[in-house]
């Protein structure tokens, strides 16, 4: 989960709720050497149970291969500046992908509703108030033929600043697994700015009230 209050300099986040989606792994930022052997351990309990279960390429899951997911995941955790990062695991199997939810510069977010391929439509959040969905679709070539990826922001904008939850491209199924939780995700913590302020987002003029796609049918 998200800590009840994360130091972000004169800004603050402040969870409202516990966020205890099944799949769901807060890596906690600048874990000792002993803390990350911990969380690791503390979520390979919970993932244990993938052991055996086929991979893509149908051999079974090892525990070794599990354990190797999951500290990469605590490794790959300071690659970029972030409020709170997770490790999502959608499915019942071994495939994961990184959940960042970041504070920046609205100036640094840009214009979806002109990017080709973009699909943009409103959502609300009781504490982050109004925002876009921005979902990206990029084929690429792979050995056995063509593959449809995806990407999916949530961006709250609030003048000078944005909020951006953001799952990582990947699969249409990984995304479609995690989409319920990215959900939980925005209702379950509110951002505070330097003056006391609540962040509040504002729904850009410009937006589309566009169908999302349904991703886990997509088998293009």
């Amino acid at each position: 989960m998200i800590e009840r209050t994360s130091d972000l300099g004169d800004w603050s986040v402040q969870a409202i709720r516990d966020f205890d989606e099944p799949g769901w792994f807060h890596i906690p930022s600048q874990m000792t050497g002993v803390e990350r052997e911990a969380w690791v351990e503390m979520a390979m309990a919970q993932v244990k149970r993938y052991v055996g279960v086929p991979r893509w390429d149908g051999s079974p899951t090892t525990e070794a291969m599990l354990r190797e997911i999951l500290e990469y995941g605590v490794e790959d955790e300071p690659a970029l500046p972030s409020i709170a990062t997770f490790q999502v695991w959608p499915l019942p199997g071994p495939a994961v992908l990184t959940c960042r939810v970041c504070l920046m510069d609205s100036s640094s977010v840009p214009d979806f509703t002109s990017v080709e391929g973009a699909v943009v439509h409103p959502v609300e959040s009781p504490e982050l108030g109004a925002g876009v969905q921005v979902t990206i679709k990029r084929t690429v070539e792979e050995s056995a033929g063509w593959t449809s990826l995806f990407g999916v922001d949530l961006i709250f904008m609030d003048g000078d600043a944005a909020l951006v939850l953001s799952l990582e491209q990947s699969l249409p199924a990984l995304i479609s697994g995690a989409l319920p939780g990215l959900g939980v995700l925005k209702d379950s913590f509110r951002i505070i700015r330097p003056d006391g302020q609540k962040f509040g987002g504002i729904t850009p003029e410009n937006v589309l009230n566009e169908k999302p796609w349904e991703l886990a049918n997509d088998g293009r």
